[in-house]
């Protein structure tokens, strides 16, 4: 009879102990709902491009990545180009620049619980462009027309060029280009943005205006005087322009 008696224990403990768990449990299964979320966040070379130009060269990749939602709350993700003449998306987002125009690539994400977010990038494909890393963030330069700018893209082309840079004057980023490039001074205003060669042989990032002679290499893409000061930081830093 003890042994009977002690064996109903043991199942009738166990069967309360099912009874505890499993309804917890199946409580933390619910569908996360995507309703509440904002927006879709895409980012690309590590910063937001939502619902902003993203300017890249012909023939060139860039990955989009999904933000803004737990991973376990989405069902699926849908990329789609407006226009595949000038730009493709693959279904894991990645865009490629057929050649020179614009196109629209719109993301849209289901939710599990059938909720449903959309979002987009303006995608714009050009030519003469170069890649210039500020650390971590990639953004895209168009180059001006001249001799000095074809000169750099030579340089480039035998392989990236890494600059330490410093803050001058409150309104630019300054280090040494390592060779001396052809020099075509005029008296211009510089914007946040602009790529400038001084004296042949100092890269120049403009975050503020100036008026000076000066060679103007061309200008950073899609980025504004506050977020590029953002991007350079205070100080020392580290600047890489490469092809792709």
């Amino acid at each position: 009879m003890m042994r009977t008696g002690k064996k109903a224990v043991l199942w009738m403990t166990i069967l309360a102990l099912v009874m505890i768990v499993f309804p917890y449990q199946s409580s933390q299964v619910k569908a996360v709902s995507i309703k509440k979320e904002k927006e879709v966040v895409l980012r690309a070379n590590n910063r937001d491009v939502t619902k902003r130009d993203l300017t890249i060269g012909t023939g060139s990749k860039v990955k989009l990545n999904i933000g803004g939602f737990p991973a376990k709350s989405i069902k699926s993700i849908k990329y789609e180009s407006r226009k595949k003449s000038i730009a493709t998306v693959s279904k894991k987002g990645i865009v490629t620049a057929q050649k020179a125009g614009s196109a629209k690539i719109t993301v849209t994400v289901k939710g599990i619980d059938g909720s449903k977010k959309t979002s987009w990038v303006h995608v714009k494909v050009r030519d003469n462009l170069i890649n210039v890393k500020i650390e971590k963030q990639i953004f895209t330069a168009t180059l001006t027309d001249n001799s000095s700018a074809s000169a750099l893209k030579e340089l480039l082309a035998k392989g990236s060029l890494s600059i330490r840079m410093n803050d001058y004057a409150d309104m630019e980023k300054v280090g040494p280009l390592g060779v001396k490039l052809p020099r075509n001074d005029k008296q211009i205003h510089t914007k946040a943005g602009d790529l400038i060669l001084y004296q042949g042989n100092q890269f120049v990032i403009y975050y503020a205006s100036n008026s000076w002679e000066l060679t103007r290499l061309g200008r950073i893409n899609d980025i504004t005087g506050k977020e590029l000061r953002k991007a350079l930081g205070k100080g020392s830093v580290r600047v890489t322009m490469f092809l792709d």
